[in-house]
């Protein structure tokens, strides 16, 4: 039968993280936690940006879309669209 010492599972557990206990360490990892939060939202919107650009871009060059693409505009409701 094996036995485990419960004084040292209970003290740890009793014991708070340091990030609980300090304030200004508190403080710290809640402003880089902001600020990871930031640079991810800016890396998104940076992201969304570059890539509407270059599907706008592409098709203001492309001359718009093939009639042959358009199928389902002139065969009644295809896919359940009604256009």
């Amino acid at each position: 039968m094996m036995t485990t010492n419960t004084a040292a599972l209970t003290g740890l557990a009793l014991r708070p993280p340091a990030v609980l206990a300090d304030p200004w360490l508190r403080r710290l990892v809640t402003t880089i936690v902001a600020a990871m939060t930031g640079v991810v939202v800016i890396v998104a919107v940076l992201a969304f940006l570059a890539s509407f650009g270059a599907i706008h871009d592409f098709a203001l060059r492309s001359g718009g879309i093939a009639p042959a693409h358009l199928a389902f505009r002139t065969s009644g409701r295809r896919f359940g669209l009604r256009l």
